[in-house]
C-alpha cells in the first residue's frame, strides 16, 4: 500500500538541468555588517569612569548624580546595567559613597532645621 505523498512524488518528474538565465546578471545581496541600535555614545566608557571619579571627588560627590548631572546617570545605567554597577567600575566603593552622601543630607536638614527655628 502506498501513501499518497508517495503516489505525488513519484509522479512529478524532476529536471536537473541548468537553468538558462534571462535579462541582467543576478544581483548578489551582502549582508550589512552588525551594527548596535541606537545612536552612537557620546564618550566612551573610560571617559564615563573618569567622569564618576572627578564628581566622586568633588565638594558635593555623587549624592543626587541623577538631578545634577542626568546625562551622565543614564548613561552610565544604559552602559553598565545599573549605576551603582557603574560606581564600583570606576573603582569606588558603593556604600561608602552612599553613607557619606547620607551624613551629609543630614547634616544639611539639621542646620536648614536650626535656621527655621531662629526665626
Amino acid at each position: 500500500m502506498t501513501s499518497k505523498s508517495d503516489a505525488q512524488s513519484e509522479s512529478v518528474e524532476h529536471d536537473d538541468r541548468p537553468v538558462e538565465a534571462h535579462g541582467p546578471a543576478p544581483v548578489v545581496v551582502r549582508p550589512l555588517p552588525e551594527r548596535k541600535r541606537g545612536r552612537p555614545p557620546k564618550m566612551s566608557s573610560q571617559e564615563l569612569l573618569d567622569r564618576i571619579r572627578r564628581l566622586a571627588g568633588s565638594r558635593n560627590g555623587l549624592f543626587r548624580v541623577h538631578e545634577r548631572n542626568p546625562s551622565l546617570y543614564s548613561s552610565a545605567r544604559r552602559r553598565f546595567g545599573s549605576w551603582s554597577a557603574a560606581v564600583q567600575a570606576a573603582g569606588l566603593d558603593y556604600r561608602e559613597t552612599l553613607n557619606g552622601a547620607r551624613q551629609r543630607s543630614v547634616i544639611t536638614r539639621r542646620r536648614r532645621s536650626r535656621r527655621v527655628a531662629r526665626c
